[in-house]
């Protein structure tokens, strides 16, 4: 969600410190040029810290599901399946909630790089993303976002019909 306030400051005198006020104009074009850099690194970091979690998340899931798989087969009792799926659907949402933290980090670091961009000599993130949805892009978040849905919702399925298997061994042993 965009935040209208950032509509009504001047990067010149709200994204800089007062010390910087009285400094020529070329001096603030550079500062606003370096902090332009910064968040775009910020940024790029943010991306790269959001990759390193999904991979985590991966490897902790898939884990999970390798431990309730040899559980299976191993013919542990079907109640100590329950644990390590409970473990994958706490990761599971867990990891969703992450990536749409994220997103909202990103979103908000590129809506103070395309203001900065504003008061630049060229608006590259500005258009880039212009053309991108003229040309029917959405986003990869979206996409992000399925893997540890679906890891939910199988582990969710996987967690339900073990319950009622054992619901209906246990009332079958009464009989």
């Amino acid at each position: 969600m965009k935040d209208k306030s950032l509509d009504r400051c001047d990067p010149l005198n709200d994204l800089f410190n007062e010390e910087h006020y009285k400094k020529s104009l070329e001096d603030k074009d550079k500062l606003l040029f370096e902090q332009y850099k910064i968040y775009l690194q910020m940024s790029n970091d943010l991306s790269t810290r959001r990759d390193s979690c999904n991979k985590f998340y991966t490897v902790l899931v898939g884990s999970t599901l390798t431990v309730t798989s040899f559980l299976y087969v191993n013919k542990f009792p079907l109640f100590l399946l329950l644990i390590p799926l409970l473990i994958t659907i706490g990761l599971s949402r867990n990891w969703k909630n992450h990536i749409v933290e994220y997103r909202k980090l990103n979103s908000a670091k590129f809506e103070i790089i395309n203001y900065i961009e504003k008061y630049l000599p060229t608006n590259g993130f500005t258009i880039e993303w212009k053309i991108a949805e003229k040309n029917g892009y959405k986003g990869l978040t979206k996409y992000d976002e399925n893997i540890p849905k679906w890891m939910l919702y199988i582990s969710l399925l996987l967690f339900i019909l073990l319950v009622l298997i054992l619901i209906v061994k246990e009332n079958s042993n009464i009989f």
